[in-house]
């Protein structure tokens, strides 16, 4: 995650909890993984919180431990649910368009 910029922490978080949000936001998130997913984000938070008030590079290390949990268990999840059907209408509608006449 790029040690030497101790923005790049948060950044990072601030990332994974997008996709994160954005994966419950789509309704496809079921009550167990719900609760899993704020388990790990909660602990992300937390340790690049940590990071944040005293950098060091065991909480340096914790933050991006926990991070990539998050992003994994995010990916791994929005992967094995269902994907939403395409926008448009259905193969054969009519598109609004009239016949020439």
């Amino acid at each position: 995650m790029g040690a030497n910029d101790p923005r790049s922490l948060l950044d990072g978080y601030l990332i994974a909890h997008g996709m994160a949000r954005s994966y419950v936001m789509s309704g496809r998130a079921s009550r167990d993984s719900l609760g899993t997913l704020i388990q790990f984000d909660r602990t992300a938070l937390l340790a690049v919180a940590a990071d944040q008030v005293e950098p060091s590079g065991t909480h340096a290390a914790q933050a991006e431990q926990a991070l990539k949990r998050l992003v994994e268990y995010t990916g791994q999840q929005d992967l094995q649910t269902p994907q939403l059907p395409p926008l448009g209408p259905p193969a054969g509608a009519p598109t609004g368009s009239r016949p020439p006449g």
